[in-house]
């Protein structure tokens, strides 16, 4: 049986997280979308959310990965991947496995 995932939804890794996210919004507004933190797993995977027109829009995962991810590794550099929920209204634990596509690889 798996342990179950260290989910932070408050706390200062939370707020650094959520802080880094604050920088990256404007470039993401400016294009129409929006990001929202939603949580942090296992002291290390920022869980998002995508709004307009990231939602469905095949460049998000460029957008997450060399944007988002790629920022949040500079400024906190707990996080080595983020993953995005796609419909908070589902269970949040079928999440696919971020760190096999993350641009960081633990040593």
């Amino acid at each position: 049986m798996e342990d179950a995932p260290l989910i932070e939804t408050s706390g200062p890794l939370f707020e650094r997280v959520k802080a880094g996210i604050e920088q990256i919004r404007p470039h993401i507004q400016a294009d129409g979308g929006d990001v929202q933190l939603v949580e942090v797993e296992d002291e290390s995977i920022a869980i998002v959310e995508l709004f307009g027109k990231c939602v469905g829009c095949p460049m998000s995962e460029i957008t997450v990965r060399h944007g988002i991810e790629a920022t949040l590794r500079v400024l906190v550099p707990e996080i080595m991947g983020v993953d995005v929920v796609s419909d908070r209204a589902l269970p949040q634990r079928d999440f696919k496995d971020v760190l096999a596509s993350a641009t960081f690889k633990p040593l």
